[in-house]
């Protein structure tokens, strides 16, 4: 936490490194006199985390507020706060001061730091702060989010970045936590033979975690669709195997199987490939269409199909089990199977590919812009000199974020005098 006085609160800019499951997740928010946290965008970014036991470490880069009235535009207090996180959720607890400075010039490295009474609204506050929802792609993933003071988490953005999938995927969480879908019926993917398998659980609002399992030399592939007929522009995530490892596609489903590659909200992309079955994790915003009763009512489908590893052709998908519509936020619903054998297994073209979108530049003159991205850092030493680098202009807002048990963060915060 950064603050113009040495008393912090009052909306402070506070920047928050949580232990989201052995790795970073990281929010910046306004820290309130009682302790309360309330996330909001704030001018940050390049953020780098690790965790290893109770440490946290993360670096990041922002641009300090300013205020009329303080006589040096880097003079603020410095405080260290730790807390509750709830990785289920992503709620904060209250901030609990841990250490905290007098005001001082932030440019000088060589000015005295005297620190104050760490006993104060911080350390004492016991109402739990509002109960907020915000989106961000889990682990090594990039996503711009608005950690706004909101109700509805916006819709994820897509990245198609993988990581290892280290835990095999298994039904042991079904009508339990999450909705599963399988053929054979009640099959389970952890173990040997063939097992196609698609299960899911809520995040938050339209946020959705999926698991998905299959047998295929080239791709498997999960589908949601408005209707028990998949095939017309539905959205499709696809995991193939790309050298013994996975590529992770998403596109639209057309009727004759055709898979059309196309970007969508989709992110925290987890893989393995074992032989011919291929596993994977992910995020997703799901679908949504108006004629629709419910928001989250969409029938299932999982289907493989071919894969080029040189030139990343995928062929027809060929459908291998599919549901009829349930609502995927209830995971005692009951599931009823369609019949598999439709358009999908007839298509013969491969998937076109949609042109990529080329990041807007950042202008150096501009405050920092908001950006999710969360990369591994190294260890923090306290030995090694930094080395200056200089800069007129601040630097463009980027803030970052990575989903389920109480883990906790520490934050640093600051805001004008």
């Amino acid at each position: 936490m950064v603050s113009g006085f040495a008393f912090q609160g009052n909306n402070k800019s506070t920047y928050i490194c949580a232990n989201h499951n052995g790795k970073v997740r990281f929010f910046s928010a306004l820290l309130k006199s009682d302790g309360t946290l309330v996330k909001k965008e704030l001018n940050v970014n390049s953020v780098k985390g690790s965790v290893n036991g109770d440490k946290i470490q993360c670096s990041f880069m922002a641009t300090v507020p300013t205020s009329d009235i303080r006589a040096s535009a880097t003079s603020l207090s410095m405080g260290v706060s730790t807390g509750t996180y709830n990785s289920t959720n992503g709620d904060l607890g209250p901030a609990n001061s841990q250490l905290k400075t007098s005001v001082v010039d932030l440019s000088n490295p060589n000015a005295t730091v005297t620190y104050t009474n760490s006993t104060g609204a911080l350390a004492n506050a016991t109402s739990a702060p509002t109960s907020l929802t915000s989106t961000s792609a889990p682990t090594s993933l990039t996503s711009t989010s608005a950690m706004t003071n909101a109700t509805t988490a916006p819709p994820l953005t897509f990245n198609d970045t993988v990581t290892t999938l280290n835990a095999t995927i298994s039904n042991v969480e079904c009508r339990k936590t999450q909705l599963c879908a399988a053929k054979p019926d009640g099959c389970d993917p952890s173990t040997s033979g063939s097992c196609f398998f698609l299960s899911t659980q809520k995040q938050s609002d339209l946020n959705y975690n999926f698991w998905l399992s299959g047998n295929s030399q080239g791709y498997i592939a999960a589908t949601l669709s408005p209707n028990a007929s998949p095939g017309n522009n539905d959205s499709t995530y696809i995991c193939a195997n790309h050298n013994g490892k996975v590529r992770f596609f998403s596109g639209l489903l057309q009727n004759n199987g055709t898979l059309m590659k196309k970007p969508l909200n989709v992110n925290s992309v987890k893989g393995s490939v074992n032989g011919d079955k291929i596993q994977c994790s992910f995020m997703a915003t799901v679908p949504t269409a108006d004629i629709r009763a419910s928001a989250t009512s969409l029938s299932m489908g999982v289907s493989n199909g071919t894969y080029n590893s040189t030139t990343g052709d995928l062929g027809p998908a060929i459908s291998q089990m599919r549901t009829d519509v349930v609502d995927l936020s209830n995971p005692n619903a009951t599931v009823t199977y369609s019949n598999s054998t439709d358009a999908s297994t007839t298509a013969s073209t491969t998937a076109s590919s949609t042109a990529a979108h080329q990041p807007p530049a950042i202008s150096t003159s501009a405050p920092i812009s908001a950006d999710s991205t969360i990369a591994p850092v190294s260890p923090i030493s306290t030995s090694a000199p930094v080395s200056a680098n200089s800069a007129s202009t601040p630097v463009s807002a980027n803030s970052v974020s990575t989903p389920v048990s109480a883990n906790s963060t520490s934050a640093f915060s600051h805001s004008p005098l």
